[in-house]
């Protein structure tokens, strides 16, 4: 258990009126919180029933009534709960409409049924998590449609058009999704004063865990059911805010003070995590960054501690010397489920796994390693085989493919056309309101699509992607495809390059289709491992800690990402990279390279002080 200190004991006893407490990494805010909720209930004699706990996640929420239960004994009556699940409590409580919450799944079957045939969205399933994203970033920061710039499409249209059919969607089958039912919550503690009084005199006492998460709506919320006088305690930490792709604004966190004058403000700076070299850097690191709460970070425990940065040739080298480093820490008796590679993005990860199967080390990934073959470039590749090989009967892989690149083969017609080049002929002829022009251009795009398809008909791997890329247009269609979608070119064209990469190692499709059936049946096994070296996302990291963690790719384009390029998106880059150097307790390895499929490369600017001592 985290030993006391003062400003804990200050913060536990700090109950009435408005408190903001500041905490960093490993400062022990959860027991804090605890022992808080059990000093009001012992100590005050406040009813358990007006004590009301509000964290962002179920799964965050149910550990803490166990922790509770484990500290102090069974719950008395304390409310542990999601920021949704309560809004979902006030809006059956209070709410006059029959209510009926829309599923996950009902959600992702309806965004699929309306893109199914859209052949403009290649990347199905990644379109339609960000077009859901984009529509509960919308709700909860509370903007209309029109004024919205959508991540997930730079075609305002198309955005605009999917959110109006599933805002009718709803309506019509008389469901509300939990966005929904969170503006729903708002007007009612707006509008309906008996609800906002029975719900102020229930919840006397109101605690926020991950403040710095919040968004402009959770706040409004937060705020009418505490009042101006309330008893409210909201707690982060504003350098762990990193979630403003969901929606997040950790200037609410910044502002408390202002929106509460008379708020109370403690900072928790003791870190009982990390040794002291790791608190160092890290704080060196944060204090870069200047919109952010001025603080101390305080390192517990006594020794120094390792912070190593290594820069290696090229990001095979990376992978294959990290690997052996671990191997070697794992023989010299170092706890696997102490090790912890933390990277920007899933993609990131692959190389290690794919090292580890290899050579049989158990390892574990907080979310599902996907398999590189499941992406939807390599099931056009897979595609183009299969319809040039002829076994594509029924069109099904034709229709996949046969505008990637674009060929304008758009429209009804094109809805059941197989690969012959005269039914595809008769399909472009057969299309409505097209010039003469646009029909010739189709139909030479048609001829030029079946002449490459039969020099593709016994081309090996090597040679088939050569020619797909180059010949086919495929290299054109990413471009265009990748601005479509908001994305940079390179993260598509990294990918290709793997794939070129892999496709040198066969001589035949059948033994690189051997090779991938294989590939999956080990990724599989390697899905279900719940323990051993953990691969992690630094976003999935914020937590969680390890003995000894490698921070691996530390080049500019991932540190900070190539997309983020105003000034407030860079500070979110460096709270990321301070939230993952921050996972390490003892030792701390942060790993660059010069080059990356050839390319040259450029040590992050996060790490510039370690290039500069070098």
């Amino acid at each position: 258990m985290i030993k006391k200190n003062n400003a804990q004991e200050k913060a536990i006893q700090t109950i009435s009126g408005q408190l903001i407490l500041v905490a960093c990494p490993g400062a022990g805010k959860t027991t804090t919180l605890l022992r808080r909720i059990n000093y009001m209930i012992t100590k005050r004699n406040i009813n358990p029933l007006n004590i009301l706990m509000i964290t962002f996640t179920k799964a965050a929420a149910d550990e803490m009534n166990k922790r509770y239960a484990r500290m102090f004994g069974k719950n008395p009556g304390v409310t542990f709960c999601t920021i949704h699940s309560f809004c979902l409590a006030i809006t059956k409580k209070f709410s006059l409409e029959k209510l009926s919450v829309l599923s996950e799944l009902e959600k992702y079957t309806f965004f699929r049924d309306k893109i199914r045939y859209n052949a403009s969205i290649a990347d199905k399933d990644a379109f339609i998590s960000d077009i859901i994203l984009d529509i509960s970033i919308l709700k909860n920061n509370m903007l209309s449609v029109s004024e919205y710039s959508p991540n997930c499409t730079v075609n305002k249209d198309l955005f605009q058009g999917l959110y109006t059919d599933y805002e009718d969607y709803k309506e019509k089958k008389g469901k509300m999704d939990y966005d929904d039912i969170l503006l729903i919550a708002r007007d009612i503690l707006l509008n309906n004063n008996i609800a906002l009084q029975w719900l102020r005199e229930r919840y006397q006492y109101i605690q926020v865990d991950e403040y710095q998460d919040t968004n402009y709506l959770q706040r409004d919320i937060i705020y009418q059911i505490a009042g101006k006088t309330g008893n409210l305690a909201v707690v982060g930490d504003d350098d762990q805010s990193i979630y403003a792709f969901r929606g997040a604004r950790p200037e609410i966190m910044l502002n408390f003070t202002k929106d509460f004058p008379n708020a109370a403000l403690i900072n928790m700076s003791t870190n009982y995590r990390s040794l002291k070299n790791i608190i160092h850097d890290a704080d060196l690191l944060i204090k870069q960054n200047q919109v952010r709460f001025a603080k101390d970070f305080i390192g517990f425990r006594e020794a120094d501690g390792c912070v190593k940065y290594i820069n290696y040739k090229d990001n095979t080298s990376q992978v294959d010397t990290i690997v052996k480093k671990i191997q070697e820490m794992i023989e010299k008796g170092e706890d696997p489920n102490d090790i912890a590679i933390l990277y920007r993005i899933n993609k990131e990860s692959m190389p290690f796994a794919e090292k580890f199967i290899a050579k049989k080390m158990q390892f574990q990934c907080n979310e599902k390693l996907m398999s590189k073959y499941d992406h939807w470039m390599f099931q056009d590749i897979l595609a183009y085989h299969e319809v040039a090989t002829g076994n594509d009967v029924d069109g099904v892989f034709f229709r996949k493919i046969s505008n990637h690149p674009n060929r304008f083969f758009f429209g009804k017609t094109f809805s059941d056309v197989k690969p012959d080049i005269n039914l595809l002929i008769t399909a472009i002829m057969r299309q409505k309101k097209k010039e003469q022009w646009q029909i010739n251009k189709a139909i030479d795009k048609a001829y030029d699509l079946f002449r490459n398809l039969n020099i593709l008909k016994e081309a090996a791997p090597e040679d088939f992607l050569t020619c797909l890329w180059k010949d086919v247009g495929y290299k054109d269609f990413i471009r265009e495809y990748a601005k479509s979608r908001n994305m940079e070119p390179k993260e598509l064209k990294e990918i290709w390059d793997d794939y070129k990469k892999e496709a040198k190692n066969y001589k035949t499709w059948e033994e690189w289709k051997k090779a991938i059936e294989i590939y999956r049946i080990k990724l599989a096994e390697a899905n279900q491992s719940k323990g051993g070296i953990t691969l992690s996302t630094m976003h999935r990291s914020k937590g969680l800690e390890w003995k000894n963690v490698f921070i691996i790719d530390c080049v500019e384009g991932i540190y900070p990402f190539e997309k983020a390029t105003k000034p407030e998106q860079i500070e979110e880059e460096r709270r990321l990279f301070y939230v993952a150097m921050t996972r390490a307790k003892d030792n701390l390895y942060l790993t660059s390279y010069d080059k990356k499929n050839g390319k040259n490369q450029t040590v992050s600017r996060f790490l510039s002080n370690y290039v500069k001592n070098k």
